[in-house]
Formats: C-alpha cells, sequence, structure tokens
C-alpha cells in the first residue's frame, strides 16, 4: 500500500496471502426423460423403475466462477474410469441404463484444488416379469407344460395299446 505525503511517499509492503478454498458440489437439478424433479424429495439416494433408466443430474460446485471449474464424474457399477465436463458445464446424463445399483461419484476441479467427493446412490428397479419370483413362474408353467403332455401322449399310447388288444381279441 503506498500513500504520498509532502515529504515524499510512504509504503506498506505486507504479504498478500490467497487462500484458496475447496468447493462443495450439490445436486441443483433432476430430470427423468423431460420432466423436473423437486431436488428436495432426494434424501437418500435416486430410486427409479425400469422405464425410469434415462436421466440426468444437474451438479453445482459452490462457486462463484463456475466457468473456470470442470466437474469429474463417473457412475460406478457402469464404469470406474472418470469423465470431465467442458468449462461451465454442470449437466451429467445417462441414457438407457440396465436395471442394477450404481453411484455416482462427482468432484469438482479449480486451479488445480480438488473439492471433496459428491456421492449419491442410484437403484433401478428390475420389472417384475424379469424378477426372481417370475423365472420361478416360468419354471413352474413349463415343468406343469411338460407333464400335461407327457401325461397326454402316455395316455393316448394307453388307449392305442388297449384299442389294439381289443381288435386281437375281436379278431380271435
Amino acid at each position: 500500500i503506498y500513500f504520498g505525503e509532502l515529504s515524499g511517499i510512504t509504503a506498506f509492503e505486507t504479504p498478500v496471502k490467497t487462500t484458496q478454498k475447496r468447493t462443495e458440489i450439490i445436486l441443483t437439478g433432476f430430470q427423468i426423460g423431460n420432466n423436473d424433479i423437486p431436488v428436495g424429495s432426494i434424501k437418500e439416494g435416486i430410486n427409479l423403475s425400469h422405464r425410469e433408466n434415462t436421466f440426468s443430474l444437474e451438479l453445482s460446485p459452490m462457486s462463484f466462477t463456475e466457468d473456470a471449474i470442470r466437474i469429474h464424474y463417473r457412475l460406478q457399477g457402469l464404469s470406474s474410469s472418470w469423465n470431465t465436463t467442458r468449462y461451465g458445464v454442470n449437466q451429467v446424463i445417462y441414457n438407457n441404463l440396465k436395471p442394477g445399483k450404481y453411484v455416482l461419484e462427482a468432484y469438482s476441479e479449480e486451479n488445480g484444488i480438488k473439492s471433496e467427493t459428491f456421492i449419491i446412490p442410484i437403484q433401478i428397479k428390475t420389472p417384475w416379469f424379469k424378477s426372481i419370483w417370475a423365472y420361478i413362474l416360468y419354471t413352474m408353467v413349463i415343468i406343469m407344460l411338460v407333464v400335461v403332455i407327457y401325461t397326454g401322449q402316455k395316455r393316448k399310447l394307453r388307449e392305442r395299446s388297449n384299442n389294439q388288444r381289443l381288435k386281437h381279441y375281436i379278431n380271435l
């Protein structure tokens, strides 16, 4: 800092400390298809039906310099490699995910400083017709059909055999 006086200039030299604060990422938007879902309704994770397998998440680093921040993200259960958004882009989109359990992990990076990792579990439920109970039912139906067909064929063979015996006795 410099001050001008009648007798000259007085200078104070103080080192300037710049502290770079770690930013935090929060979920600010969630869409299924083109429908906005209130973010406040998401407490402990995201549970979706098998038809809601295309969605987008809007992640916001809590910083006023969002244009200088990149978001790194990955969806555990789909990929183990990190993806990176362009500067200023904070939307993550996933299309046609298979039923299963996933974990979205994301962090922001500004001037080489990484934020804490944002983690949210995502579950896409298996449709009822692909559940274990459905497969048990399908197996039982197939077994019943095989038994019905087998017993029907066995009965027809017995009737033919009886008819042939009867014809044999009649012809004697």
